[in-house]
């Protein structure tokens, strides 16, 4: 079986404040040497220092190459379409500026969709990350945060 390349695309706008994280978190990446990856951050017509954090956060050990592409027209929809059309490899992975994946992201998408061609998408476990306890309602609507799994903890892992 063919393993299938990952390209990671994040598409920013003035994200400079959250994509550190996020981009730690996909440093920490465990991918066999079979499965080719990337990380594209897709700068939406950004204002701040998004694409400086960006080169900043990815030097030393870098796991994988990163691009920086500029999107002048601002929206999600024309930067999602600019990392299409960028993308390196035949998986195209979106992960929000704001997102942290677990160690094994890119290893486990490339290894569900190389063994059943039929898929077409794959979803995650979302689970919410704070810096105080989570309010009461939160469990009731967390739904509408892409935060599917919630649990009690809101601690990261």
């Amino acid at each position: 079986m063919k393993s299938l390349g990952v390209s990671v695309a994040i598409c920013c706008h003035n994200g400079e404040k959250l994509l550190t994280p996020t981009l730690a978190h996909l440093k920490t990446q465990r991918v066999s040497a079979e499965v080719p990856w990337e990380v594209i951050v897709i700068d939406n017509a950004s204002t701040d220092r998004t694409a400086e954090v960006a080169v900043e956060c990815w030097k030393g050990g870098a796991p994988a190459p990163l691009r920086i592409v500029r999107e002048p027209r601002l929206g999600l929809s024309h930067a999602r379409m600019r990392a299409f059309a960028e993308a390196r490899h035949e998986l195209v992975s979106f992960v929000d500026d704001d997102n942290w994946v677990a160690p094994d992201w890119v290893e486990t998408a490339s290894r569900a969709m190389s063994i059943d061609p039929g898929l077409g998408a794959i979803l995650s476990v979302n689970r919410p990350v704070a810096d105080r306890p989570l309010p009461d309602w939160f469990a009731r609507y967390c739904g509408y945060y892409a935060a599917w799994a919630f649990g009690k903890s809101s601690s990261p892992p």
